[in-house]
């Protein structure tokens, strides 16, 4: 099941995305509970309030879907998928977690050595919801940098609150997956000059995650039984048309379940919150190219479709 946000007069919609049809989850439900009793299903107009129903707001969302495939395109809760605009397919999640450094070809490209696994941890930092964007909006470059780069990643999504979660119960707790890109500004231009201190490099590259629109998510929310193993997963990414990365899942050094594991020894997580896992090799700043306006990105990953976004000055 593929589940998505997209808009409408009346603000973000959840949907059901099957084939060249998206089918609004709310309304839906109410046909079909309309049509089937007491037998039907009452499901929210928001993909997190879904996921926060657990394994039986999943179910219901599949015996609706199952519906509306048998009602089709004219259905008055069908739409084109071609004619809606698909945002993020969770708009404002709690968290959006992101992991530094977890392909071993990644650090090398950078210079860098990659750690024995068993004497090192996960390396996390976060991105404001606010980065977010959907299919076909824009990645905007700000005044502030304007060396911009791309990393695929592969995201999983909580569907089960969860603290001090093993690798072998972390399946349990994803809901599914998507596509991720952690657009990140390389370089800060400041509008004043500075008196250097210790960790303001550090900061800098940690900024350079933050800034609006420099975090795509989509097009879809493939729930976990569409992708029987999540680390073996073909991954590329191109830039007007261009290939820049390619990789697999099977290449990350801490997997979704181990960093599940290790990130719920700190902390609690909720339905919605997003864990993005790292990017392969094939970034921008190794070849020394930046994002431009009139770029186009397409970033893909087997299962999870192609998360495409133009690139605006």
């Amino acid at each position: 099941m593929k589940l998505v946000t997209y808009a409408n007069d009346s603000g973000p919609r959840a949907g059901l995305l099957d084939g060249d049809h998206v089918y609004d989850l709310q309304e839906a439900a109410d046909a079909f509970t309309a049509q089937a009793g007491a037998a039907g299903a009452k499901l929210p107009n928001e993909v997190k309030a879904l996921l926060e129903l657990g394994d039986v707001g999943l179910g219901q969302a599949r015996r609706v879907l199952a519906f509306a495939q048998e009602q089709g395109g004219s259905a008055s809760f069908a739409h084109a998928a071609g004619d809606v605009k698909l945002l993020p397919p969770i708009t404002r999640p709690d968290k959006v977690i992101c992991l530094a450094g977890n392909f071993a070809d990644h650090i090398r490209e950078g210079g860098g050595e990659p750690p024995e696994k068993s004497h090192q941890t996960p390396r996390y930092f976060w991105k404001p919801n606010s980065v977010l964007v959907g299919q076909n909006q824009p990645v905007r470059l700000w005044e502030m940098s304007k060396n911009v780069d791309w990393e695929l990643e592969l995201a999983a999504v909580i569907g089960k609150t969860g603290r001090d979660i093993s690798a072998a119960d972390a399946p349990d707790h994803i809901a599914g997956y998507t596509i991720f890109n952690d657009i990140s500004s390389r370089d800060m231009n400041l509008p004043w000059e500075r008196e250097e201190r210790e960790m303001d490099d550090f900061f800098d590259w940690l900024n350079g995650k933050w800034f609006d629109s420099h975090g795509p998510m989509g097009p879809y929310i493939a729930t976990a039984d569409e992708i029987p193993d999540p680390h073996n997963l073909a991954m590329s990414l191109s830039v007007n048309g261009t290939e820049r990365q390619r990789g697999n899942t099977g290449q990350m050094i801490f997997n979704c379940f181990e960093l599940v594991e290790y990130l719920t020894r700190i902390i609690t997580l909720v339905p919605g919150d997003v864990i993005s896992t790292g990017t392969p090799a094939g970034v921008g700043e190794a070849a020394g190219v930046s994002l431009k306006d009139g770029d186009v990105i397409e970033a893909t990953i087997e299962r999870l479709g192609t998360l495409r976004n133009p690139v605006q000055g």
